[in-house]
């Protein structure tokens, strides 16, 4: 399940030093230094409980989630359970928190791909209490 809050204790989370190890700008420095490029993926939603939407809530409809219409795959639609954003508050600032989320990418990878992509221009939107 993507739901990481009911992995419990089937997830065992990496040493402090894995983490460090792996996501050291370090690693990107050597990468280089070896002629290798670094592709990220930066995720379109970000979840309802996530740091960025702690600090800065006003960013995100967090009465909203993002999902999928009914089709042939799920006649119930889905929900995904990610806020959608607050684009007029990001525009009111100049998107300064999406600058900030590409630069902090920016130290470890030369590249990103933005996962779903689409989500920028178009995306479905329902009550974020909706249960498919």
């Amino acid at each position: 399940t993507a739901e990481h809050w009911q992995w419990g204790t089937l997830a065992t989370p990496p040493s402090k030093e894995t983490l460090d190890r792996l996501t050291s700008p370090q690693v990107t420095r050597q990468a280089e230094a070896a002629r290798v490029v670094l592709k990220g993926d930066v995720p379109i939603g970000v979840d309802k409980r996530s740091v960025d939407t702690w600090c800065e809530p006003h960013l995100f409809n967090m009465d909203k989630s993002t999902g999928s219409p009914p089709d042939v795959f799920d006649a119930n639609g889905q929900n995904w359970g990610f806020p959608t954003y607050n684009w007029d508050e990001m525009a009111a600032d100049n998107f300064s928190w999406w600058q900030r989320r590409l630069r902090h990418m920016a130290q470890y990878f030369h590249a990103y791909r933005i996962d779903h992509v689409l989500g920028f221009f178009r995306i479905w939107e329902i009550p974020g209490d909706c249960v498919t």
